[in-house]
């Protein structure tokens, strides 16, 4: 292939990748499917390959995951990249033999969620970032802490009032992993009359009114608050557990009665 035709398909084919990740990342709106990114992809990478000398137009290949810019942005102690794709039987069988003699295979569902990088320190998590652009994640530890199923610290108490870290915990310890979020919450979302369904590249969530219903918190007081302020703008929200905030807000449903001043929601 000429060479001149070489950068040129080098150039259409970054600025369409480029579009394919503004609309993913930046906009919610794939234009593309994945496997075709990873055609796509596959191909650039084959073109560089052949002729290296035209690699600087094809800055799409040096970016994992989002490169959207934020101040939160963090550097990753070891990169995050991104795990291969492949498509066909063959494909797999190809990989294998890539493989030394005797060697043990593990297959496990893959999870389309978010890709989170969580950091222990002496038992205790300290940092959660995003992938993000492999080397670089958006801190989202804030937002982690409040995933109830990940847990916030490994210490155990060895005596009353004495916390330790078990031995079989490194004092410094990244696990890393994906956040999804389970079909049973998108259940009790559109059971308030939300609408969001799941699609093979996502989510798909249709802005609409939510309607009363009965919010389950599973006694948890963080979940009743954040169901309290949903109240305050959905009418008839019935929230399960309430009395489990009163550990941290004494008096809470009286309160939370008196800002609802007849809206329809109410605690159980």
């Amino acid at each position: 292939m000429d060479n001149q035709l070489q950068k040129d398909l080098i150039k259409q084919l970054n600025k369409t990748l480029e579009q394919a990740r503004d609309a993913y990342y930046k906009k919610a709106t794939p234009i593309m499917t994945d496997e075709t990114y990873d055609g796509m992809e596959k191909l650039l990478r084959q073109y560089v390959a052949e002729t290296p000398q035209f690699a600087e137009y094809a800055p799409v290949l040096k970016t994992v995951g989002s490169d959207i810019t934020s101040s939160g942005r963090i550097k990753h102690a070891i990169p995050m990249l991104s795990i291969e794709n492949q498509y066909t039987f063959e494909d797999v069988l190809t990989w294998c033999k890539k493989l030394p003699a005797n060697k043990k295979i593990v297959l496990e569902p893959k999870f389309d969620g978010i890709s989170v990088s969580l950091h222990y320190r002496d038992g205790q998590l300290v940092q959660a970032l995003t992938r993000g652009t492999g080397t670089e994640g958006e801190d989202i530890t804030a937002q982690v802490k409040a995933v109830l199923s990940i847990p916030k610290t490994f210490l155990t108490e060895q005596t009353p009032g004495v916390w330790v870290r078990p031995e079989s915990i490194p004092a410094d310890l990244e696990i890393r992993g994906e956040l999804v979020m389970k079909n049973s919450t998108l259940a009790e979302i559109n059971a308030l009359g939300g609408s969001v369904s799941e699609l093979p590249d996502g989510l798909e969530i249709r802005p609409r009114p939510l309607s009363g219903g009965l919010f389950e918190t599973y006694d948890d007081h963080r979940l009743v608050m954040a169901a309290a302020v949903l109240g305050l703008a959905v009418p008839d929200v019935v929230v399960a557990g309430a009395e489990t905030v009163g550990k941290t807000f004494p008096g809470f449903t009286d309160a939370w009665a008196s800002m609802l001043a007849g809206s329809g929601a109410s605690a159980e």
